[in-house]
């Protein structure tokens, strides 16, 4: 559905090769899912910085390449917050369009990498799943 969409209003957001990319994955579709998430990587740009390296890691870890993945980890723990957002203790607060306020980890993506590094061995939903993303789940394959 993404794809028929995303070639029916001629659109070519990052975010729909992504969103199509994880459907891909998720159904086991590797090859498609790499291309489509290579297709998802934005200009090399300051405000990319984090996009880019979870786009990075994922790759790296559809690839099972664990030594790629893990230098997208390290670039993606080197971004640097905006100026106006200050992390406490790993985390930022991050105020929505609706007034509500939310806590999230910084840098942005960090608990999806971190899962896929405790959940190398597995599928892709496996490890993008929030059990892999829990700080000391157990690295492999998780049935």
């Amino acid at each position: 559905l993404i794809r028929d969409w995303r070639e029916k209003h001629h659109r070519s957001d990052a975010i729909l090769f992504w969103h199509e990319g994880q459907v891909r994955a998720e159904t086991a579709d590797t090859e498609v899912a790499i291309a489509l998430f290579r297709q998802s990587l934005k200009p090399d740009a300051p405000g990319n910085r984090a996009w880019n390296a979870y786009v990075e890691a994922t790759l790296a870890f559809m690839a099972k390449d664990r030594p790629a993945l893990l230098r997208a980890h390290e670039t993606l723990l080197q971004v640097e917050p905006p100026e106006d957002m200050e992390v406490k203790d790993g985390k930022v607060d991050v105020t929505m369009d609706n007034g509500q306020t939310y806590t999230l980890r910084w840098p942005p993506n960090i608990d999806v990498v971190e899962g896929l590094m405790h959940c190398f061995d597995a599928d892709y939903a496996t490890a993008y799943g929030q059990a892999c993303r829990k700080a000391g789940a157990p690295v492999g394959h998780q049935d």
